[in-house]
């Protein structure tokens, strides 16, 4: 769905892999590098979260080749129009939102800074669910979860095998803190 303004642009949540030349306005928030584990580490990507007006967000990806580009520009919590991004398949384990496509930048994308951000853009790029929900998430490693809740045992730090490599986590156990006699008790990793 187009919307009307300086430049007509598409909800992400109209986004689809038919198609690489959609124009996006969106917030592009929660960057994180991700890099080799050689001997100085060597930045193989960065990784951030696209927020569009209506809240609906979507993983992208910058390879580590295209961020000489981009990383001079792009600052997160401002507002983009983003045109000519690959549309992909988002990654199967640990991803940053809940949603089955991603955008990948590459040397065709254009982006362009929105000085004056209209007042519908949420502050923020997460979503509110049940603790219930979160505790069914448990084991579940295809989404990470943000979590809000009163933190009541942290572990040693253990190393697991992730997408052929090594990653060091942390089990955590939180509770909802409606009631002391009442506890919702959740085990997740977090991902360092």
């Amino acid at each position: 769905m187009f919307r009307l303004s300086k430049m007509q642009y598409s909800l992400l949540k109209d986004v689809t892999q038919e198609s690489h030349s959609w124009r996006v306005r969106v917030q592009v928030t929660r960057f994180s590098e991700y890099n080799s584990e050689d001997q100085p580490p060597v930045l193989l990507r960065l990784d951030l979260v696209l927020l569009d007006e209506e809240g609906t967000m979507m993983d992208a990806q910058i390879p580590g080749r295209h961020m000489t580009s981009f990383s001079p520009v792009l600052k997160e919590d401002r507002v983009y129009y983003i045109t000519y991004f690959e549309v992909a398949e988002a990654r199967a384990s640990y991803r940053p939102v809940d949603n089955p496509i991603m955008a990948k930048f590459t040397k065709h994308t254009q982006i362009k800074e929105i000085n004056h951000v209209p007042d519908s853009f949420p502050r923020y790029a997460c979503k509110v669910i049940p603790f219930e929900t979160l505790q069914a998430r448990v084991d579940i490693t295809d989404v990470l979860s943000d979590v809000v809740g009163m933190l009541t045992a942290v572990s040693a730090i253990s190393t697991v095998r992730i997408r052929g490599g090594h990653k060091e986590v942390r089990n955590i156990q939180i509770t909802d803190g409606r009631a002391i006699n009442f506890v919702w008790q959740h085990y997740m990793q977090m991902v360092f």
